[in-house]
């Protein structure tokens, strides 16, 4: 598996859908990916929060994803997700549940043995974090892949 990571559809953030201030949002996918192209996804049913997931798994019935934000406190966040990271006809909460369930989950370093000690969904908020990450806007697109470029910040 080639774990390149980041990509869109147009290898870049795609402003698909203006927020209210006409600022544009972004939907960024972080998933491992074949050398083919094609991916797995939703690798671990226990961390499934997607109220609506792809056809033939169980839908999230419980609390949303952005109440798992708000009780670790980052209201900042939160904010931010709001504003850049907007959904297209659905609760952005569930768009957000979904990428998280869908990709991240397939990722090792968002495993929860990766935590130590572990708090219940920090790797959620450690995922939305790296999506939307400071170095990302700082940077671009191409730069964020570079792990040097995300440490110099």
């Amino acid at each position: 598996m080639n774990q390149r990571g980041l990509f869109t559809d147009s290898g870049c953030a795609i402003p698909f859908y203006p927020a209210p201030s006409l600022t544009p949002t972004f939907h960024i996918r972080i998933q491992p990916d074949f050398c083919d192209g094609s991916f797995t996804g939703y690798c671990d049913l226990t961390r499934q929060f997607d109220p609506t997931p792809d056809s033939g798994i169980p839908p999230y019935v419980g609390p949303g994803v952005d109440t798992f934000i708000k009780s670790f406190g980052r209201t900042d966040l939160l904010e931010f997700m709001n504003k850049f990271w907007v959904s297209q006809g659905s609760p952005s909460k569930n768009f957000w549940a979904h990428e998280f369930s869908k990709h991240a989950t397939c990722f090792s370093t968002y495993d929860t043995a990766c935590y130590t000690p572990y708090f219940q969904h920090a790797e959620v908020i450690n995922f939305f974090d790296v999506s939307s990450s400071k170095c990302f806007w700082a940077r671009g697109c191409v730069d964020f892949l570079d792990i040097e470029c995300c440490e110099s910040l």
